[in-house]
């Protein structure tokens, strides 16, 4: 996987995203410290006769997120992403670590608070930072080794990094179920988000022939290993006998 080819594509999707009014200030500084993060790790190493991939990471902290502006389909909702990748993978799987988080925030009491159920700590909390507070978290993860899950997996709520700052409805001790999903990375994590939070400005991106090159290749780095597996189950499943697809992709 060539780093710097990514790096590019980071900065072709900071432009597109900027030149649609989607990202509050908070993402372009995220996305920049993302290529950033990208540039600065060293070219491959020629060893013998290979070319050996540095060790490297990317991360976008929770409290520094990838923030959009409110959702123009409804104002009301506020998407960000924070994750933390590493590589180079030892397997064929496009990273060694995935950890990518969506939440959606929303300031609108009417959304945020619930009389009902919350209780009067959490309500005072709510007054004091304006009723914003995190409505949904979904983590597209890759599971650590051990883990019964499986391996490319999405979960509903999970284990927040700022408890106290999201408040989330869901509690943060219900870890299952996780669904088996493709592995995702920053560019088709930002597709989904854009799709559903600002489908005119989708639209408009669909036409642009630099977004479908930069979302084709986000594809062809992270997905092609898990579309060929799925594709060779569903062509020929006399040859796996009994295993299934989810038993082929659980982590063991």
């Amino acid at each position: 996987m060539s780093l710097a080819a990514m790096a590019q594509d980071f900065r072709i999707l900071l432009d597109k995203l900027k030149s649609h009014d989607l990202l509050d200030n908070t993402g372009q500084r995220a996305l920049m410290q993302a290529i950033a993060q990208l540039d600065a790790v060293p070219p491959p190493a020629k060893r013998g006769k290979h070319l050996v991939e540095a060790p490297w990471e990317l991360r976008i902290p929770s409290a520094e997120s990838l923030l959009f502006v409110p959702s123009t389909e409804d104002d009301r909702l506020q998407p960000d992403l924070f994750c933390f990748f590493s590589g180079p993978s030892n397997d064929e799987w496009p990273w060694k670590e995935q950890s990518l988080v969506i939440r959606i925030w929303s300031n609108d009491s009417k959304l945020s608070s619930r009389k009902k159920w919350d209780s009067k700590e959490v309500s005072e909390a709510l007054r004091d930072r304006k009723w914003t507070r995190v409505l949904i978290r979904v983590h597209l993860d890759k599971a650590i080794q051990g883990d019964p899950a499986p391996l490319h997996h999405m979960q509903v709520g999970g284990v927040p990094v700022e408890e106290d700052r999201e408040l989330c409805w869901i509690p943060p001790q219900l870890r299952m179920p996780r669904f088996p999903y493709h592995p995702m990375d920053i560019i088709l994590a930002c597709e989904i988000v854009v799709a559903n939070f600002f489908p005119r400005e989708f639209s408009r991106l669909r036409d642009d022939y630099e977004w479908q090159a930069v979302v084709i290749r986000a594809q062809e780095r992270t997905l092609a290993h898990h579309s060929r597996i799925c594709h060779d189950f569903c062509l020929h499943p006399d040859i796996h006998g009994k295993q299934t697809l989810l038993m082929r992709f659980w982590n063991t």
